[in-house]
C-alpha cells in the first residue's frame, strides 16, 4: 500500500460496496452543494468517493445508451410493421366472427321472445281447456 498525502484528508474505505454504501447515505441527509457521485480505487490501496463526473464515463455511456434507444427505435418500428400486418389479416376473420356472433345474439334474443309466446299461449290454452270443462259440465247437468 502506498501512503499518499492527499489520502489523509478523505475518507477511506475498505470496499467498493462501502463507498457507495456512504454516498446513498450523504444523498439523503447531506445539504452540501456538492454531492459525491461515484467510488474510486486509489493508489493508497482503499476506496475514495468524489463529487467529479468522470466526463469520458459519462459520453461513454450516452452513446451507448444512444445506440440502445436506436436499437429499441428500430424493434418498435417492426413490431408495428408486423402488427399492423397481422390484422389486415385478420380483420377480415374477426369481421366474420363478429357478425356470427351479432346474428347469434339477434337469433337468441328471438328465440327467447319465441318461448315467451308459447309460454303465454299454453297458459291461454290451459285457461281454455279449463273452461271448457267448465262449461261441459254446465251442459251435462242441465
Amino acid at each position: 500500500m502506498v501512503d499518499n498525502l492527499n489520502c489523509q484528508k478523505k475518507s477511506c474505505y475498505s470496499s467498493e460496496k462501502e463507498a457507495l454504501a456512504h454516498i446513498e447515505i450523504i444523498k439523503k441527509k447531506s445539504t452540501r452543494n456538492k454531492i459525491p457521485v461515484s467510488a474510486y480505487f486509489c493508489q493508497c490501496g482503499r476506496w475514495h468517493i468524489t463529487s467529479r463526473i468522470n466526463q469520458q464515463k459519462l459520453i461513454e455511456t450516452n452513446n451507448e445508451l444512444g445506440r440502445e434507444i436506436e436499437k429499441q427505435k428500430n424493434e418498435i418500428k417492426l413490431l408495428k410493421e408486423l402488427n399492423s400486418s397481422i390484422l389486415k389479416k385478420n380483420n377480415k376473420k374477426e369481421n366474420i366472427e363478429v357478425k356470427i356472433d351479432k346474428r347469434v345474439k339477434e337469433i337468441n334474443l328471438a328465440l327467447m321472445e319465441q318461448k315467451k309466446v308459447i309460454k303465454r299461449i299454453r297458459q291461454d290454452n290451459e285457461e281454455l281447456i279449463i273452461e271448457n270443462i267448465k262449461l261441459k259440465k254446465q251442459l251435462q247437468i242441465n
